[in-house]
């Protein structure tokens, strides 16, 4: 628990903000699905993924999981040696 802890503070948020930000693609994309407008599709899919609120997004979890790989990097190992010590 020690080992995990550190690090999945931050990693699991990041990756329910990561489904959330990918369910918004989708819901807004199944319009043209339900719809059936194949031709369509892959333009509203560029028009989705080239949006500033998408990328910003996507920025931001990319930052969220290079903050837990530091912090895996670098607390986590701290942590299980007090842990260790203790114990």
């Amino acid at each position: 628990m020690a080992g995990i802890l550190p690090h999945a503070v931050i990693e699991i948020p990041a990756f329910l903000f990561a489904a959330a930000a990918s369910i918004r693609v989708a819901r807004n994309l199944s319009p043209s699905l339900q719809a059936e407008d194949w031709d369509g599709i892959p333009s509203k899919t560029r028009e989705l993924l080239s949006d500033e609120r998408t990328w910003r997004s996507y920025i931001l979890i990319i930052f969220f999981l290079i903050l837990a790989a530091i912090i895996e990097v670098s607390v986590t190992p701290i942590v299980k040696e007090l842990v260790q010590s203790i114990i």
